[in-house]
């Protein structure tokens, strides 16, 4: 007689635990809300930047064509290097630029044609002027000194936040110099 084999039926066996427990289904649940919780945060914090960026870049290129505006005196009456200066350093009441302001939701910087197509934001700061008469001298060998006017224009938010200015250094035209022989 042969020894008797004996074979197991797969319904025998313990089988292996299938599925989820309740403590690792907490657990996997919790670590997915502190995902989502970060990165929604992260997309909120990109947002804001993404704003501050925009606001940052709308008041630079207000700014920079307010400034374009000041400096330009092509077709002003200006016959000697004083009528020079005091078109820029002359208060807005006398006629100059410094002092001048564009308040916000009234800033003209720009053509007037495209102000309706530039976003609204544009008008969420102000603008103002600031011009001072000045000379920079350059040391030896050269020894010149450039007589000029330091143009600066500065954008604020609401809360008087300054959001950038751009300076410029005017030099006084050559052929408004006096020259002495």
């Amino acid at each position: 007689m042969l020894p008797s084999v004996r074979t197991s039926h797969p319904i025998d066996r313990p089988c292996p635990q299938r599925g989820l427990t309740l403590l690792e289904s907490l657990i996997a649940i919790a670590l997915l809300v502190v995902v989502v919780t970060a990165v929604l945060g992260a997309m909120e914090v990109g947002r804001q930047h993404s704003d501050e960026g925009r606001r940052l870049t709308m008041s630079s290129l207000a700014a920079e064509m307010l400034l374009a505006r000041v400096a330009d005196t092509y077709g002003v009456q200006l016959a000697t290097g004083d009528d020079w200066f005091n078109h820029f350093t002359d208060s807005i009441e006398s006629g100059g630029w410094h002092g001048h302001s564009e308040a916000k939701g009234e800033v003209r910087a720009g053509r007037d044609a495209l102000l309706p197509l530039l976003p609204v934001d544009y008008q969420d700061f102000e603008l103002d002027v600031k011009a001072i008469r000045m000379a920079h001298d350059i040391a030896p060998p050269l020894a010149v000194r450039i007589d000029g006017v330091h143009l600066q224009v500065r954008a604020q938010d609401a809360l008087g936040r300054e959001l950038i200015t751009v300076a410029r250094f005017l030099p006084l035209p050559q052929h408004l110099t006096q020259v002495d022989p």
